[in-house]
């Protein structure tokens, strides 16, 4: 893996499928061009317009022309080289999740916290900013949440699992929805010391979760797509075999993007369903015996004839 930029100069909403990449303006870094590594697990730029790449060799910055590179050999501060998240705060910090440890820049300097200052463990994989600018930590061992000095895990969640980073979503209530290997749970974030709140789906993989423009929370699984909303979850798709959903998308109108190991489908908000093949979107038949709704009167929006 490398770093790509790409560029075009004529107006277009989108790339054109019918060119190949070679026909748009393009220029490839990788190790020999300054990368420290060439596996990149993530970019971020910050608000100061620095590039920042998490890769398998450390921290890099780059300001167009070159790289600089922090890791366990120039920074103290890094346990491990391994990058896999970044995320700028409200405050303009840099936070890096890594393999050992979240870091924080700010001002030109590094500050480390781990497991002695309240992670439930050292292993982050990622970090987020809630809508009350409160940072959290979503770590091998269950989430926490910054106090401004040091972090304080969730009672109750540290069993939740690996967490995903796709799937997570927090709603205009303040509840935050994290999904992973046991399920959904979810943390009431209004409170001065957040807390577990409901569980969804014990025991059920969950990859993704998306909120739509109504408030339903659609939950994708190994084994299908469930829709949470007023209390209650309705199944929306079930999938033959292990063809689980991989991501989800709302569009404008209370509907609903899917991606599964094998394609792609939109769902409306009346339940209706499109598929996209290769020759573009056609209706859907036969994917499940129950139609887009296990019952189709729980579908969102649904209006009586």
């Amino acid at each position: 893996m490398c770093i790509l930029l790409l560029a075009w100069t004529q107006a277009a909403v989108a790339l054109d499928p019918q060119r190949s990449l070679k026909h748009f303006g393009h220029q490839a870094w990788r190790t020999d061009s300054g990368l420290p590594q060439n596996t990149v697990h993530a970019i971020l730029q910050t608000r100061d317009g620095y590039l920042w790449l998490g890769t398998d060799g450390g921290l890099v910055r780059f300001d167009g022309m070159d790289f600089v590179t922090f890791d366990a050999e120039n920074t103290p501060q890094f346990k491990s080289d391994t990058v896999d998240d970044l995320l700028q705060d409200e405050s303009g910090a840099l936070w890096i999740s890594t393999a050992a440890g979240l870091l924080r820049y700010h001002e030109g300097g590094f500050t480390a916290y781990t497991a002695a200052q309240g992670l439930p463990a050292d292993t982050v994989w990622f970090s987020h900013e809630d809508q009350r600018h409160r940072l959290w930590a979503i770590t091998s061992a269950g989430p926490a949440w910054f106090n401004g000095k040091s972090f304080v895990a969730v009672a109750g969640a540290q069993s939740a699992g690996p967490l995903h980073r796709h799937a997570l979503a927090e709603d205009v209530h303040g509840t935050l929805w994290l999904g992973g290997s046991s399920g959904v749970l979810a943390i009431d974030t209004t409170l001065a010391a957040p807390r577990l709140g409901v569980r969804l789906l014990g025991g059920v993989p969950v990859e993704t979760v998306e909120l739509d423009r109504e408030g339903g929370l659609w939950i994708g699984t190994s084994e299908g797509l469930q829709r949470y909303a007023e209390g209650g979850l309705v199944p929306v798709l079930h999938l033959p075999g292990k063809t689980e959903v991989t991501a989800l998308y709302p569009d404008a109108e209370a509907g609903m993007w899917v991606g599964t190991a094998t394609g792609m489908l939109h769902i409306a908000k009346d339940g209706t369903r499109l598929a996209l093949r290769e020759n573009g979107l056609a209706r859907v038949d036969g994917l499940s015996n129950e139609g887009p709704y296990e019952n189709a009167d729980n579908a969102p929006g649904k209006r009586e004839e």
